[in-house]
């Protein structure tokens, strides 16, 4: 279910979410995410590019895949994360747990 790329070199896990992050799904990324972390990531970086939703559990995913992180000095960013999704992180005071880049906007 997860699209991921581990690079060695850097020891940067990349993983691209095909669709949105709700409960239906977030069980099965849970335990996919859980394996793919206990290698020495040191930077996650998650692409929320095809993401247009998130409910409390997809919002519990990543706050508990941030804790892991922070637990090992380590990042994780959610790249093209839409701007309607950044604005509901700020709204909930969690964008501080993430480094974040919000898609461009066509003009």
């Amino acid at each position: 279910m997860l699209n991921s790329d581990y690079d060695n070199e850097s020891n940067t896990l990349r993983v691209v979410l095909n669709y949105d992050l709700i409960a239906d799904v977030v069980s099965c990324t849970r335990i996919e995410l859980k394996k793919h972390l206990e290698q020495d990531v040191r930077k996650l970086v998650i692409d929320m590019r095809s993401c247009r939703s998130i409910d409390s559990h997809g919002v519990a995913l990543l706050l508990a895949a941030s804790n892991s992180m922070q637990s090992k000095k380590a990042s994780i960013y959610l790249d093209n994360l839409s701007f309607e999704l950044s604005e509901v992180f700020k709204v909930l005071g969690i964008t501080e747990k993430f480094i974040i880049t919000t898609q461009k906007l066509n003009n």
